[in-house]
């Protein structure tokens, strides 16, 4: 975890390629130890990483990893800050509907928990992924969306965060 802090650090320091690295390295390790809980944080770290450098398809394979294990431990909030992840890629590469769906999926996750978004996703990603959706889809579909998005079963939550075009 010391490894992944450092990788805080750089990434608030603007150096996302040294993050990257050092979370990378927290990964390995934590694969290595067998630590399932530090592979969790460490995946969702790199995949916001990944999205933020606009290496979506890396995030997204990193998402789905994060996502099994997150189901193997039956942690909704986990999984839904990898569909939180999924969504803001989904809206950066302009398919901003599921982006939609997707959000209102982890914003309907997140509460049945009584869990607050991620401040590093917050920070980082979610206000300019909510912006890009509504700018997209216009106000009253894009709460439609989220409603639906919110409405979803874990399993189902899960299926479509998964689901590639």
């Amino acid at each position: 975890m010391a490894v992944s802090c450092l990788g805080y650090l750089a990434m608030h320091e603007g150096d996302l390629e040294r993050a990257c690295v050092l979370q990378e390295v927290a990964l390995d390790w934590s694969r290595k130890q067998g630590d399932k809980w530090a592979m969790g944080i460490t995946l969702f770290d790199l995949a916001l990483l990944r999205a933020l450098q606009q290496r979506h398809d890396e995030a997204s394979a990193l998402c789905a990893e994060g996502i099994g294990l997150y189901r193997e431990f039956g942690d909704r909030r986990g999984i839904a800050w990898c569909l939180g992840i999924l969504s803001g890629t989904e809206a950066a590469e302009g398919r901003a509907l599921r982006a939609a769906r997707l959000r209102g999926a982890m914003e309907g996750l997140l509460e049945s928990v009584g869990a607050p978004i991620q401040e590093s996703f917050k920070h980082w990603m979610g206000e300019r992924s909510l912006d890009t959706m509504r700018a997209a889809l216009g106000d009253s579909a894009f709460h439609t969306a989220l409603a639906e998005g919110r409405s979803m079963p874990l399993s189902r939550a899960i299926q479509f965060g998964l689901e590639r075009d």
